[in-house]
């Protein structure tokens, strides 16, 4: 005998997840059980709309706390501050305490504030690029420079294809606070916003230099015991080795999404493939960022999962720390990996 009821409500469960696809809404619940891979994605946390934002009145200043012990920068509006994640605020916060009494240097010029500039991790391209890259691009703010705090290989980029003319560069190290006359406050975006937007903006610049085959890595001994012999391994099948500091950004760019075969270590730099790629990954990780837990994945999983489903892991043997999971250092197996160069 069939029960209807129950046949009701699986043809509704299976319409509203394709829906959900249809229209490109992903979800991940921090709450549940950390996964390895989340079913989709996530969806985004703020949407806002361009035309609205707030306007801080000319003459009233609004402060922004520059940290230089630490890669974080955000801003303290009306007493509120804007973060990433609530995992890392109280390390973050006691900073602030200790800056309140730091120099105050004032700018005039109409301007554009992000709620902050970086993560706990330092993650600029996974937290700000996308939407300084919209804003920039933007004609509503044309009368008003972008406030830029950022890496100089990002910093030389946004010069070269937009001018220089359209920002105000501040160093990251600077130990000071920056109060501004008239600016507009961007509110606070999800990762997953920010990294679309990244990617929507990009191809718009970068066209992809073909090769055959990529191995991307910080070239550190920190984070893969072996990568001499790994690099050699590499080089011995034909493969273009690229260390993350050796070309310019959009040139890194360029090669990451022409790559048709690539292989990269798990980390900051996997992110840079993924604003640009589309294809098949390989990434080398460690056995324990498997299974990630809700503050892990809050400072390093939420990026991966921007594209899990073109990320193939190499699991290999780590060495555990305390540090995160994506940046212990690991050892490559290179008999395994000959095996799998050999069968792509």
């Amino acid at each position: 005998m069939i029960n209807y009821n129950n046949l009701r409500r699986r043809i509704h469960s299976v319409a509203v997840l394709f829906f959900l696809k249809l229209i490109n809404l992903t979800f991940y619940n921090l709450k549940s059980k950390p996964l390895s891979k989340p079913p989709l994605l996530f969806l985004s946390q703020y949407i806002f709309d361009l035309n609205r934002i707030r306007n801080i009145q000319h003459g009233s200043y609004k402060l922004h706390r520059s940290i230089s012990t630490d890669p974080t920068e955000f801003i303290v509006s009306d007493g509120h501050g804007f973060y990433y994640s609530s995992h890392f605020k109280y390390p973050n916060i006691n900073l602030l305490y200790s800056s309140r009494n730091n120099k105050i240097i004032r700018y005039e010029e109409p301007c554009i504030l992000l709620s902050y500039y970086s993560s706990h991790f330092g993650h600029f391209v996974g937290d700000c690029f996308g939407i300084i890259l919209a804003i920039t691009n933007y004609k509503y703010f044309n009368n008003r420079k972008v406030v830029f705090i950022g890496p100089d290989t990002v910093k030389k980029f946004m010069i070269d294809y937009f001018g220089e003319s359209k920002f105000i560069f501040i160093e990251s190290s600077i130990n000071s606070n920056l109060q501004f006359s008239d600016a507009i406050l961007i509110p606070k975006i999800s990762q997953y916003q920010n990294l679309i937007l990244a990617e929507n903006q990009l191809f718009q610049f970068i066209k992809p230099i073909v090769n055959d085959k990529v191995f991307f890595t910080s070239n550190r001994t920190s984070r893969i015991s072996n990568i001499s012999e790994v690099i050699s391994l590499f080089q011995k099948n034909g493969f273009i080795v690229m260390s993350a500091t050796e070309n310019s950004f959009d040139l890194e760019l360029s090669i990451l999404s022409g790559a048709k075969t690539l292989f990269i270590e798990n980390g900051s730099i996997l992110l840079n493939s993924l604003i640009i790629r589309k294809s098949l990954t390989y990434v080398f990780t460690g056995e324990k960022s498997e299974f990630l837990n809700e503050q892990e994945y809050a400072g390093g999983g939420i990026y991966n999962s921007f594209k899990w489903d073109i990320l193939e892991y190499i699991y290999c043997n780590e060495f555990p720390s305390n540090k995160h999971p994506y940046s212990n250092q690991i050892c490559i197996d290179l008999l395994k990996l000959e095996s799998l160069i050999n069968h792509i």
